[in-house]
């Protein structure tokens, strides 16, 4: 009798050890098409903006599901031009492996994986441990919980090194990448911040994103601040501005939206722009009726314009 005691003790013991494990390690990172992810972005360079990453499609090869990941706004202006919260991987389908938390992205090189595709992050490691490719090395630091749109969740720490340089990545269960730095010198260290996102069709945070469209190929030869359009507008309207060459390369510009007391109540813009002309968007839906103010200002110029919200 006690060794069928004993027995059932032992099986009740394992089983409640299985269950405690996570073995949806996929949570971690949930890759379906339609789920989007809105970040902001602030580089050591003094630039910041934001980003929003879309899973628009999907691809199976070799019997493997890979996600397309599509950015729209403005990416890290410190970095290459497609640098994201994914890094380059953005270019690449991805996948996660559930059984060994693996993320690949297909490429075309052999960076000590089958050819066809290479490891970007390993999130099933232990605290402290390394997997060794032949192309740099991933870490994982912590499995620390973190608060999350007012709430604790599980999360990894993980990360690839690169002597002086390296790139680290926080993600949360149920949500994805959270955080993402790139440690680099002072004109290519960038963080990305997670924002808000739509997951399953249920919205997180603030998803709201300024894009900021090039117009025109052509390159004005002066600085200029349209007026918006609609004017009067309920509740989206429409601003258009002209940056010229400076100093032969990209300038800093920042659009920022006033209230009638002069407090500062929104930043559209506050990036590095090549020249050319922009338009740019504002929705002022959860702001109340009344008079506004506009402001474009650069290194070498400075403007103003009133505007008007009527609901």
């Amino acid at each position: 009798m006690k060794t069928i005691i004993h027995c059932f003790a032992l099986l009740f013991f394992f089983n409640s050890v299985l269950s405690s494990q996570d073995t949806a390690i996929v949570k971690y990172l949930p890759l379906k098409i339609g789920n989007v992810w809105v970040y902001n972005w602030i580089a050591y360079a003094q630039s910041s903006g934001q980003v929003r990453i879309s899973v628009t499609g999907s691809t199976q090869v070799n019997g493997h599901i890979y996600y397309n990941l599509v950015q729209e706004g403005s990416p890290c202006s410190c970095a290459q031009p497609t640098y994201s919260p994914f890094l380059n991987q953005l270019d690449n389908p991805v996948r996660i492996d559930s059984s060994t938390g693996n993320i690949f992205w297909k490429s075309t090189t052999n960076c000590g994986w089958h050819f066809g595709e290479s490891l970007f992050d390993s999130l099933k490691m232990e605290t402290d441990t390394t997997v060794s490719t032949n192309c740099f090395l991933v870490s994982h630091y912590d499995s620390d919980p973190i608060v999350l749109f007012g709430n604790n969740y599980p999360s990894t720490y993980v990360g690839m090194n690169i002597m002086t340089y390296g790139t680290f990545r926080r993600y949360v269960k149920g949500f994805g990448l959270a955080t993402s730095h790139q440690n680099g010198s002072y004109s290519t260290s960038c963080t990305y911040s997670l924002a808000g996102c739509v997951l399953n069709g249920v919205v997180y945070g603030d998803t709201t994103i300024t894009v900021v469209h090039p117009i025109s190929s052509e390159i004005p030869s002066k600085y200029s601040l349209s007026q918006n359009y609609p004017n009067p507008f309920n509740p989206v309207t429409k601003m258009k501005f002209d940056i010229p060459p400076s100093n032969g390369a990209r300038g800093m510009a920042r659009l920022i939206i006033y209230d009638i007391l002069g407090r500062e109540i929104a930043v559209l813009i506050n990036e590095q722009l090549s020249p050319g002309t922009y338009e740019v968007e504002w929705d002022g839906t959860n702001f109340p009726s009344g008079i506004y103010f506009y402001k474009l200002i650069t290194k070498d110029y400075s403007e103003t314009k009133k505007m008007v919200l009527i609901k």
